[in-house]
């Protein structure tokens, strides 16, 4: 230490313990030395006694990556690691920045990660004897005054600020508003972040190209949507903390007051899940028993001294969504109304795989397609055909526009190049001029089976016969078809009746994936975000059964959900009419 001669250390060593020697002389530390070993940090100037190995993977990976992702269950204390890590970066980086985010209500910023981070303050005092703490704030820059807009406006101050996202104002406002913050050392810490708007991440991505920038983005994993999951697909180093993980769950004693507890683990487990049967196999929705939680058992909740038989070991199904996100620290399968399951999309997804890599070329031939269109009605829309093969979703065709000339002639190509059996056009909208646009040509095809161009077809109305063999070929009409997926539906499930045909579709598609093993889908990133965004519930005034609209999809994915409404018209069937015979 600066300025103390061995004499001195000698004397304080004789008078004092190592912890209040290093009290009296706090000033004289230099803080910069922990900035590799933000966990040194934790145990010698805050005094953290119990440290949780995932707390320590989610400090170094702080220290070691630009971007970190923490998909959490609850109760297993991110937002303490990230209020600590906040500290650390504060004192160890001259001239840094540290900015907390949470998701509105600007509550969720004060009751939780800058509640954290006071805390921490308040219990280490003598570490911020020099700085001024004021309303979300924390610095050592005296001349700074109490408007959050003062911050960041300078590289050269350094802070710990809590930055509130406005519930009014456009996106652009809010993306400005997270804009522009350069530091030497610049770290955002992004709690409940999979429900911050995807603005604000624009406007920090921005800011996060030197090398001293961080970002730190937590929270239990719900929706499989949004800025934050895409992240986890290679683009961060995501770490996930389970439930049972946690000090106090494996020891069964309550080591970190306030985190979760084992009771509430072994609650949850015979409450939002099931044992495994013999004739059953293990998939995502599946989590096996820890092994020192065999044999557990806790008390039930209601009280009546009751308890809950022994956890036997082996595999369990998670019956409660909730389960996933609140104890795996995993994104559910499907979440409490979700009208597709993930299990189901990959299951059908991997099936496609398997499909081509064993038929190649081969898998679509002499099979005639069933169109399915989805058509823009706005100028930001795509119009979009699907292509299904029986039970095989070959892939999908995606343009930009509104023009109906263009979208029919593009529709009538398609078509024709596959010589397609039926096309059906969603008609609520401008969609219903389509089907009589392209209804009205024809196209030619050989019919001469020695003739090398067999089943060729030609949109060229003036060619009747092959160029090939010369043979005059077969006149065919494309069969187009509308359908008014706003018109109230006739069928119903095993839950009740439709509310419309639009509903009764997506429910189709929902229960093809989940009950047929020959149902295939291409890997479509696009198509799977639209799937899982989709959820169902009864509507209470008339009981039946509706499926989110497209305006939510649009607010939940940033984009209307193209792909699956043009599916959606692939599994479109007439009503057969009831005939009465007088």
């Amino acid at each position: 230490m600066m300025g103390i001669d061995e004499k001195a250390l000698d004397l304080l060593a004789n008078l004092f313990n190592e912890d209040e020697i290093k009290s009296v002389l706090l000033d004289d530390i230099d803080y910069t030395k922990y900035q590799k070993d933000p966990v040194v940090f934790f145990r010698e100037i805050l005094k953290i006694k119990i440290i949780p190995d995932d707390l320590i993977k989610i400090a170094e990976s702080v220290r070691d990556n630009k971007v970190t992702v923490v998909k959490s269950a609850t109760g297993t204390g991110k937002t303490f690691c990230a209020a600590a890590l906040a500290i650390w970066h504060y004192r160890c980086f001259p001239k840094s920045q540290t900015i907390a985010v949470a998701a509105p209500p600007e509550n969720n910023l004060k009751e939780k990660l800058w509640s954290e981070i006071v805390e921490i303050v308040v219990k280490n005092r003598k570490l911020f004897k020099s700085d001024r703490i004021l309303n979300l704030k924390i610095t050592d820059d005296i001349n700074l005054n109490s408007k959050e807009d003062d911050y960041g406006e300078s590289s050269g101050k350094h802070f710990i600020t809590g930055k509130t996202i406005p519930s009014t104002g456009s996106a652009e406002e809010r993306e400005a508003k997270f804009s522009g913050q350069h530091a030497d050392y610049l770290f955002y810490e992004n709690d409940e972040s999979d429900a911050i708007p995807d603005e604000v991440f624009k406007g920090e991505d921005g800011c996060l190209s030197g090398d001293g920038s961080r970002q730190l983005n937590m929270y239990n994993p719900k929706r499989q949507s949004g800025y934050v999951y895409e992240l986890t697909k290679g683009k961060a180093n995501v770490i996930t903390m389970s439930a049972f993980n946690h000090p106090n769950v494996v020891s069964g004693k309550n080591l970190i007051p306030g985190a979760v507890s084992r009771d509430k683990v072994v609650e949850r487990i015979n409450s939002w899940s099931r044992e495994l049967r013999d004739d059953e196999e293990v998939d995502k929705s599946c989590f096996e028993v820890p092994e020192f939680l065999i044999g557990v058992t806790g008390e039930k909740p209601s009280g009546n001294n009751e308890f809950y038989p022994p956890l036997k070991g082996g595999w369990r199904v998670v019956t409660n969504p909730a389960f996933s996100y609140k104890v795996l620290g995993e994104y559910p399968s499907c979440t409490e109304s979700s009208l597709i399951s993930m299990v189901d999309i990959d299951n059908a997804v991997s099936r496609w795989k398997l499909y081509r890599a064993t038929y190649g070329k081969d898998v679509i031939k002499g099979i005639k397609p069933l169109l399915g269109m989805d058509v823009a009605d706005e100028g930001g829309d795509n119009c979009c055909v699907a292509k299904r093969y029986g039970n095989y979703i070959d892939g999908f065709e995606s343009w930009k526009g509104v023009d109906l000339d263009k979208s029919s002639d593009r529709l009538s190509k398609i078509y024709v190049s596959l010589d397609a059996d039926q096309a059906n056009v969603e008609a609520d909208g401008i969609g219903a001029a389509i089907p009589p646009r392209v209804g009205r040509m024809w196209y030619w095809r050989c019919e001469n089976n020695e003739c090398s161009h067999y089943k060729t077809t030609y949109l060229d109305e003036s060619i009747y016969k092959c160029p090939v063999c010369h043979k005059e070929m077969a006149r065919c009409h494309i069969n187009a078809r509308k359908v008014y997926v706003s018109s109230p539906s006739q069928k119903k499930c095993e839950l009740g009746k439709f509310h419309l045909i639009r509903d009764e579709l997506a429910w189709t598609i929902a229960d093809w994936l989940k009950k047929d093993p020959s149902a295939m889908i291409p890997d479509d990133n696009d198509l799977r975000e639209e799937m899982l965004a989709f959820e169902y519930y009864e509507d209470q005034s008339s009981g039946k059964i509706k499926v989110s609209d497209k305006k939510t999809i649009k607010k939940k994915i940033g984009r209307s959900p193209d792909k699956f409404a043009s599916l959606m018209q692939c599994f479109f069937e007439p009503a057969i009419p009831h005939i009465r015979v007088i």
